[in-house]
């Protein structure tokens, strides 16, 4: 099998969001047992040729190849970007790598770049052309320019070009060698457009768009079924795109047949910022479109007269805001579900060591949250709560809950290995639940990644978990580990920095003798001073000790004391003498002082400095 060798694959290439994955699989018919590679999305549900809302960037492509649970990548091909893909099979000794006479004739009259297949027995030819509308296949060769996707190894075929060539001419004598006169003239005769779309009511428009090549889809969509998307909102987002061809991006239509669907739900009206949900996937299904061009081919096929939704994934352009606009704009207003610390539709990773009680402080901060009870001193916003336990046994979650007084809070519990399509089915969840937190414990029992320290990978990994807590309501709260070595700060989370720069707040908990440090650093809020935290084996609750600088202060003021004893000391002295931090000692001291503890002799000069002394009891 051809190896992934990324390097080598065309700029032209990378730089689409038309990248899919595939998997070799078995399959058994009315034809017998044979080999299939149909496609699929990172989150491992099916892709679609005719669905941009399934397509993936390359580095995401080659992030979720990475997981080794597919077998390749793929490059869906369309009318817009003119490339044309000829698939030539069973052409290519892979032991001695001799082409076939007719394949490598064709190969060098196109003179473009050339891959060899993943079976490694066909190549793949890259060009910018155009086909004629008949004639697709015949034998071992086929060549497409829309509607299907190509396998792509990167596996460059020696002594061919490494770039992608325009051969128009080349094409078509090709396809008249080997296809014929298919492609009569009577084929691309005078057309005519149907009854305007505009002139139909929405039962008769919905009729036609159920009629169409890709019909059967947008039918299942409409009717609410959303399997095969890797999330409710990308199933929103494509029976969107399907309706907005067909009302001429008509907002208000869109929005009312949307309504009528089997997707509609609550969240469509959910406020967002200054605006909707619904409002938003709307505009960004009209954004993600190509411009309806006046041409045939962009909507009614002439040989048959039913209409065809062909919709594009297109880079949007640099949309500018002035200064003056910016900042009359409302200031964004953020909202916490743990007051000044977690924010609601955010992201945030508790992190530590092995064994330090990262699982044991989210399952308190999970009851404080469903019970409404403030949580280390601060308020939370009381609702339901989803835990995924995705490696805690059973008993011991059930244990502490239990031990902590637990009763019938709404807390949701799922215990064991996360599902395939994991993030699809914790949509669901929300969507039914209404959580205003998800805890994953832990993150990479969650996401699949192969390599941790790589960015691009971890980013691809957790932009989807950030988008969908982006777009409900709730807040997901991610355990995970810290490195085994002595890191300082938050350069010891495990893996790459791309983690702490995707979430919005980073909690992180180490150990400090018999209690625990918790820190944060975050992107809202403020962050959480070094707090001391202990476990109370009787409550099974966390107990707030007090940030590590009045604890540092409260021990500084008994060595002072002590320090002193019946004498008097300066400043110097005491700094001298005293544990601790100077800012610390310095700050036990003006306390004692204030507090009448101590009494201050001298005019505080070079040749007079303050003496203090125990202030003795009347």
């Amino acid at each position: 099998m051809a190896a992934l060798n990324v390097d080598s694959i065309p700029a032209e290439l990378k730089s689409k969001r038309q990248w899919l994955l595939w998997r070799w699989e078995y399959v058994q018919d009315d034809e017998g047992e044979r080999i299939t590679k149909p496609p699929y999305r990172p989150c491992g549900s099916p892709a679609a040729t005719d669905d941009p809302t399934t397509w993936v960037t390359f580095e995401e492509a080659v992030a979720a190849h990475k997981t080794k649970e597919f077998s390749g990548i793929g490059f869906v091909l369309t009318s817009v970007n003119g490339f044309v893909g000829v698939d030539l099979d069973h052409v290519r000794d892979p032991a001695t790598g001799e082409t076939k006479e007719w394949a490598q004739d064709i190969v060098n009259r196109l003179d473009s770049y050339t891959e060899i297949s993943p079976s490694g027995t066909g190549l793949r030819i890259f060009v910018y052309g155009a086909l004629p509308s008949k004639g697709r296949k015949r034998g071992d060769f086929e060549f497409y320019e829309s509607g299907r996707y190509l396998t792509v190894t990167g596996e460059h075929l020696h002594g061919t070009s490494w770039t992608i060539a325009a051969r128009h001419q080349e094409l078509a004598d090709i396809h008249l060698e080997i296809f014929g006169q298919l492609n009569r003239v009577g084929d691309s005769g005078d057309w005519t457009e149907p009854e305007a779309l505009s002139d139909l009511n929405d039962d008769e428009l919905l009729k036609l768009a159920f009629s169409a090549r890709n019909g059967t889809a947008t039918e299942r969509l409409y009717k609410g079924d959303t399997s095969g998307y890797y999330s409710a909102s990308e199933a929103d987002l494509a029976l969107c795109s399907r309706l907005a061809f067909f009302v001429r991006r008509d907002i208000g239509r869109i929005d009312r047949l949307f309504r009528a669907s089997g997707l509609y739900r609550l969240k469509w009206d959910r406020p967002t910022g200054s605006s909707t949900y619904g409002d938003i996937t709307i505009r960004r299904a009209l954004d993600n479109m190509e411009d309806f061009s006046d041409s045939k081919e962009d909507r009614f096929d002439s040989q048959q007269p039913t209409a065809v939704f062909e919709t594009t994934q297109t880079t949007r352009g640099f949309q500018l805001t002035s200064l003056s606009d910016l900042l009359a704009e409302p200031p964004e207003e953020h909202q916490f579900i743990w007051a000044d610390i977690l924010p609601t539709r955010g992201l945030s990773i508790l992190a530590s060591k092995p064994k330090v009680g990262k699982s044991t402080i989210a399952r308190c901060l999970a009851l404080a949250v469903a019970r409404g009870e403030p949580f280390l001193g601060r308020a939370t916003v009381q609702g339901p709560v989803v835990y995924l336990a995705l490696e805690e046994k059973r008993s011991e979650v059930q244990s502490h809950f239990a031990q902590m007084g637990g009763t019938g809070e709404e807390i949701y519990t799922h215990f064991g290995p996360s599902p395939q399509n994991g993030l699809y089915k914790l949509e669901k969840i929300i969507d039914k639940y209404q959580p205003v937190l998800i805890i994953t414990d832990p993150l990479l029992k969650f996401i699949k990644v192969d390599d941790t320290n790589e960015y691009a990978e971890m980013s691809a990994a957790l932009e989807p978990l950030l988008s969908l807590a982006r777009e409900s309501s709730a807040h997901i709260l991610c355990c995970h580990h810290l490195v085994k070595g002595e890191r300082s700060g938050f350069d010891a989370i495990l893996g790459s920095t791309a983690i702490l720069g995707c979430v919005d707040t980073g909690l992180m908990m180490r150990k400090k003798g018999e209690q625990r440090l918790l820190i944060s650093d975050q992107r809202y809020g403020q962050n959480l001073p070094e707090t001391l935290i202990n476990l109370d084996k009787m409550s099974g609750m966390v107990v707030d000790h007090g940030t590590l600088a009045d604890t540092e202060v409260a021990a500084a003021k008994e060595r002072i004391i002590e320090a002193i004893g019946d004498g008097d000391l300066t400043q110097k002295d005491i700094r001298d003498q005293v544990e601790g931090r100077t800012t610390h000692v310095v700050a036990a001291l003006q306390q004692l002082r204030a507090d009448g503890e101590l009494t201050r002799d001298g005019k505080g000069g070079k040749g007079d400095p303050y003496r203090y002394s125990v202030k003795v009891a009347d």
